[in-house]
């Protein structure tokens, strides 16, 4: 009966359940709404096509708690490239242990435990400016007590981005079903077909997400999610909804230079029946790093625009990491009310170094204080990679010499 409870709360026991779980808390904190997000490993196992829009390596370590004392753990990897498209690695370890039998006396007999393994590579490519595919394969171990046995299968996903703001994806889950037979019993996983579509704004800051997944032979079941950058590359939160579970859930994120080191959770409640299962907990660690993105260098951290004072030229290294040439940039110095004081911008590759005088745009000298830019760079297919921080502290030094003092007399 146990058994059957739990399975029943995912699709009712269809086979394949563990393409229906979600992985990470970020995708699971947005109802599994996830379709059409893209840019970071999960889209291996929502629509693999999402991958194009990676701009990092990513690392994700996942772990959580299912309904009636399961357990999922997964661990994720995916890094773009210039020419080859992008790749994903994704490994599932799905287990559930105490279960009982009983003889036909109904006296218990032993216990035995039910686990699950899956492996996916994912692959991405895309086609003009707004389209990509993608594709699974997937290999699939199940043991249940003394039966076990292993299949293959295969997805493919679409990917299509109009707009920076706007994507939609489209998933067929099981193109090519595994098949998994254990005590002379066969079960073939569905084919799934999986649509959704996604909308940021704000400066990029709200993602609201829809998805609806029609499992054949089952009902649809739709997902819904949104994301709100709080503090931007610092807190996230997260909450969403779908046919079973309503779900919340935040993140932390830490930047250090090129590298990003984040730190997710998901709370899962199961609405669909009433509430009574216990909560689900999700936590999850992960790391972006290398891959395509900008930044740059400046010294002195700390400098005086004055002509007496040897360090009164701030040298600013552009490091530009983009997956194709660039067709425009440009680089914008703001004071600490946030205004534009310096616009550097051309056409084409920029330079590997600019140097500033502490003069504005109009060649007045800008006062003492700290400034932080904003770097943007636009490639040939408009794709936009864009990274602000902080650059420097201006400190007016005069010029030096010596005070006399006459005493009275």
């Amino acid at each position: 009966m146990v058994a059957i409870l739990i399975f029943s709360i995912y699709n009712g026991g269809m086979a394949g359940a563990i393409f229906n779980y979600g992985l990470y808390p970020r995708s699971l904190g947005m109802g599994k709404a996830f379709c059409a997000v893209g840019g970071d490993v999960e889209a291996g196992y929502y629509n693999p096509a999402g991958l194009i829009t990676l701009k990092s390596n990513d690392l994700r370590v996942a772990h959580q708690t299912l309904y009636g004392g399961g357990r999922l753990e997964y661990l994720g990897y995916s890094f773009p490239t210039k020419h080859y498209g992008s790749f994903g690695f994704t490994i599932i370890n799905h287990g559930l242990e105490g279960f009982y039998s009983f003889d036909e006396n109904l006296q218990s007999y032993t216990s035995f435990s039910f686990s699950q393994n899956c492996l996916i590579f994912s692959y991405s490519y895309p086609i003009g400016n707004f389209f990509g595919f993608g594709l699974n394969l997937k290999g699939i171990s199940s043991k249940l007590a003394q039966y076990a046995d292993f299949g293959f299968g295969g997805d493919l996903g679409i990917f299509l981005f109009p707009r920076e703001s706007f994507s939609f994806g489209v998933m067929v889950h099981n193109l090519l079903p595994p098949r998994l037979t254990m005590n002379e019993k066969t079960d073939v996983f569905p084919n799934i077909f999986r649509f959704g579509g996604s909308l940021r704004f704000y400066d990029n800051r709200i993602l609201i997400a829809a998805d609806g997944a029609q499992p054949i032979g089952y009902e649809l079941n739709p997902h819904f999610g949104i994301e709100f950058v709080a503090i931007p590359r610092a807190l996230t939160l997260r909450a969403g909804v779908d046919g079973n579970e309503l779900s919340f859930g935040g993140g932390f994120k830490w930047t250090y230079g090129r590298l990003a080191f984040g730190l997710d959770y998901a709370m899962l409640m199961h609405h669909a029946f009433n509430y009574l299962p216990a909560n689900t907990h999700k936590l999850g660690l992960h790391i972006q790093f290398g891959g395509f993105r900008v930044w740059l260098k400046a010294k002195p951290k700390i400098f005086s625009p004055s002509p007496l004072h040897r360090e009164n030229v701030l040298w600013i290294d552009l490091h530009i990491h983009a997956q194709r040439p660039v067709k425009r940039w440009q680089l914008l110095i703001r004071n600490e009310l946030g205004e534009v004081v310096r616009t550097f911008s051309s056409w084409g590759e920029p330079p590997k170094r600019l140097t500033w005088d502490g003069l504005d745009d109009v060649g007045r000298s800008v006062s003492d204080g700290d400034y932080y830019y904003e770097l943007v760079v636009i490639d040939e297919r408009d794709d936009v990679l864009k990274y602000d921080d902080f650059l420097t502290t201006i400190k007016t030094i005069g010029p030096e010499g010596e005070l006399e003092t006459i005493p009275e007399k």
